[in-house]
């Protein structure tokens, strides 16, 4: 028989037992968390850590095209040299012999004494992502790739241009200047970045066709490279003979080609990304530009006042004076004073936001409804 002492006993040993095992699960969720604190920390320690970095150093990778593409690596390398010369900060640019160099050259930065590494051109795009999340000391940026903010690294800056915006003012041009009633868009690879330059170009035609009240055909073609100048003339040689007289080229190194072709025609082109004036002034119209200069020194500068680029995707077009048209001018300008002067007030009302240009098919299709 159980007594009233023994009841009681029992009780305190059982309230005892219940005291302990609560202690043990408020230490248990106390460690938990500080542990899940102590994680949130560190990642806002190693991110403060990039972020505030001092920029003593700033390098670059280019494409295997180099330097000498009179494109997107000569003016990216040009911005950063001049922001290195500006602010007193060492500088170094390395261009891979191959696609298959990348990595090493980006290895050989990231073991130096680099502090900010950018890349240059959408073939960088995976390895940005992943470098910058092996190396989360250092800061790293790319020139024409984006990804989503959600899923970037913190220390990842991308950058986009509106080439869209350019590529109709070339569009434009071309429609006002052919006789034939036919012009040619020859780009490097159809991707989503040419895809600005061709649709951006068709858009421009569509309006010039438009108004001069009459229909102008547009042929396109793909080089299937970046770096395949014979292809690229080839492709033009054949465009010219069918009675093609402008033809607007986004192609890089394989755009010279298409150049070299304009002029032993005889005929018309547009240049992309930097006034291509240089290689042929007696048949370049007008170059669709885009001044990799100018963000190269933007973000650089951002980077070097610790302003908040973290995780972020920028786009630079005409508004912030990133991308544009330079346009045949002067006493021997081969561009029509009309036409120079129409699309220099088509420049401004994009700027102005008056016009919004399309940048793939599906926005095409829309833009010409």
């Amino acid at each position: 028989m159980i007594t009233t002492k023994r009841i009681l006993s029992l009780l305190l040993v059982l309230i005892m037992v219940l005291a302990l095992a609560s202690c043990g699960n408020n230490d248990t969720k106390k460690e938990e968390t500080q542990s899940n604190t102590t994680s949130e920390n560190e990642n806002s320690e190693i991110e403060n850590i990039s972020q505030k970095r001092a920029l003593r150093k700033i390098s670059m990778v280019t494409d295997f095209v180099g330097l000498e593409d009179n494109s997107i690596n000569a003016d990216a390398s040009k911005g950063l040299n001049e922001f290195a010369e500006l602010n007193q900060i060492e500088s170094e640019i390395r261009v891979p012999s191959s696609e298959g160099n990348y990595e090493r050259e980006l290895n050989n930065l990231v073991n130096g004494d680099s502090d900010f590494i950018w890349m240059i051109g959408y073939a960088f795009t995976d390895l940005a992502k992943s470098y910058a999340i092996d190396n989360q000391d250092l800061r790293f940026a790319i020139v024409e790739s984006t990804y989503n903010e959600k899923n970037m690294p913190h220390n990842l800056t991308s950058i986009m241009f509106k080439m869209h915006e350019a590529s109709y003012l070339a569009g434009y041009v071309a429609g006002l200047s052919t006789e034939s009633l036919k012009v040619g868009f020859i780009g490097g690879i159809k991707g989503t970045i040419i895809d600005q330059y061709e649709y951006g170009f068709r858009a421009g035609v569509f309006d010039a066709a438009k108004e001069l009240k009459k229909e102008i055909s547009v042929d396109v073609q793909y080089v299937q490279s970046f770096s395949d100048k014979s292809k690229g003339k080839q492709l033009a040689n054949s465009m010219y003979e069918q009675g093609v007289d402008v033809i607007y080229q986004a192609a890089g190194l394989s755009g010279v080609g298409v150049i070299e072709s304009a002029k032993s025609n005889k005929k018309y082109v547009i240049g992309s990304d930097q006034d291509q004036s240089i290689l042929s002034k007696e048949n370049v119209l007008a170059s669709a530009i885009k001044r990799a200069d100018v963000v190269v020194k933007d973000i650089s500068t951002k980077a070097k006042n610790n302003e908040d680029i973290s995780a972020k995707s920028f786009e630079y077009g005409l508004k912030e004076g990133a991308v544009g048209i330079v346009l045949s001018s002067g006493e021997n300008s081969i561009l029509k004073q009309g036409v120079y002067d129409k699309a220099i007030k088509k420049q401004q009302e994009i700027a102005d936001g008056k016009i919004v240009v399309p940048f793939n098919e599906k926005s095409f299709d829309r833009y010409q409804k």
